[in-house]
């Protein structure tokens, strides 16, 4: 049966512009990545369960030009760390079940076959660790694309996935609501594994539903930030309402008694949605895709609002699925109680 080393390389970008504090944190998280290698498996049907090597490297300056090489790059970009992750997979079954459609049988094409299955199972399960990642260290994962070897030979690529966690983390700091906290990154995996059937096909539960919208949060961060709104309120409503009437009051009354409250919750979790109502509605003054005036009043007034929304709304949506992963809880339920 064939057998196959197979290494994927994320390169994560700088974290500049973020306080000291949060910088460090990041520090202590590649450690804590480094410490789990061998302790964690990824699992594909066509070839098992996989041991998982994790190593984190700071890039040379020859790493960084082979990367920009093979993604066709004119200029260097600077990465803070490069994740390794590296296992040694074998072929569950003989290559004769894996040969091409349509043609005849080659150990040439058989083997093409397996190459495929097996990069596209392992990649598929570096973005579901990475989405745990990020849970259980928001903000960590901001990527660009990265390259997929094979026996020690480049074969493909892995997408770029940045996002806005990062900063909705930078003005969770600052805002001091709500709280994110630091998980064990182990935690926040098996948590993930236990939907991981839901995470390979569509979601059926308000907790998968939400988690799915979270992915979207990796799409090539900050294109547009209307997108991101959008998904983290898929996300929220997902989990905080039930029917139609009083969203933001129930959004508002069920994340406080999982968040915690502060004075000016309620204003800004209405603000939110008067953006995203006026954004949706069409009756809010927006510049064109091809806009290229961002120094005006104008811009700069949007583009505050939009982001005010966008990270408050990520930022609720990012601590509430850390609370249930810290809770180890698959669904929220809310009770009303009589006070004394």
């Amino acid at each position: 049966m064939p057998s196959y080393q197979i290494e994927v390389y994320i390169p994560f970008v700088v974290p500049f512009a973020l306080p000291e504090n949060l910088t460090s944190r990041f520090t202590d998280a590649y450690a804590e990545l480094s410490e789990l290698s061998g302790q964690i498996s990824f699992f594909a049907d066509e070839f098992g369960e996989a041991k998982v090597r994790l190593e984190v490297v700071v890039p040379d300056l020859e790493t960084e030009e082979n990367l920009s090489r093979f993604h066709n790059q004119s200029g260097i970009t600077t990465h803070d760390r490069i994740l390794r992750i590296a296992s040694r997979l074998t072929a569950a079954s003989g290559e004769q079940e894996y040969r091409v459609p349509g043609k005849e049988a080659s150990s040439e094409a058989d083997d093409s076959v397996l190459k495929d299955l097996l990069v596209s199972a392992y990649t598929k399960n570096v973005y579901d660790f990475l989405v745990a990642l990020q849970l259980a260290k928001p903000g960590l994962v901001h990527a660009d694309a990265g390259v997929v070897a094979l026996n020690g030979k480049p074969y493909g690529r892995t997408k770029q996935l940045t996002s806005p966690v990062r900063e909705a983390r930078y003005f969770v700091e600052r805002d001091g609501w709500p709280a994110f906290h630091d998980i064990p990154i182990r935690k926040a995996w098996q948590w993930v594994l236990e939907d991981m059937e839901a995470f390979d096909n569509f979601s059926t539960t308000p907790v998968q539903r939400a988690l799915h919208a979270f992915t979207y949060l990796f799409d090539n961060y900050p294109n547009d930030l209307s997108a991101v709104l959008f998904w983290s309120l898929v996300g929220l409503e997902a989990l905080y309402v039930r029917g139609k009437q009083g969203v933001v009051e129930q959004i508002y009354e069920k994340s406080r008694v999982l968040l915690g409250d502060k004075a000016d919750a309620l204003q800004r979790i209405k603000q939110m949605y008067r953006f995203r109502t006026n954004l949706v509605s069409g009756t809010l003054n927006i510049p064109s895709y091809f806009y290229i005036n961002d120094d005006t009043d104008e811009s700069e007034t949007y583009a505050e609002k939009t982001g005010d929304a966008a990270f408050l709304a990520v930022a609720m949506l990012t601590a509430t699925l850390q609370e249930l992963i810290m809770r180890d809880r698959k669904k929220l339920e809310f009770n009303y109680v009589l006070s004394e």
